[in-house]
């Protein structure tokens, strides 16, 4: 049994693992709808990213953001 959750959300702390990430869900039929960028640790280089994912047969297009 596979999952196929209509929609993912996402949080990374490093940029590397969430650009190969995408990838990844880009080829299994997701969408990125929205990203956040939160700084969580002024005057330092680390930056969380938080992504909002939906699957493209899932969508409904009364019903999108």
């Amino acid at each position: 049994m596979q999952l196929r959750p209509e929609k993912i959300v996402y949080i990374s702390c490093n940029p590397t693992t969430f650009a190969r990430e995408v990838g990844i869900l880009a080829r299994k039929d997701y969408e990125l709808r929205r990203l956040a960028l939160v700084d969580q640790f002024p005057n330092t280089y680390h930056i969380e990213t938080i992504a909002l994912f939906s699957h493209k047969k899932a969508q409904d297009p009364q019903n999108s953001f």
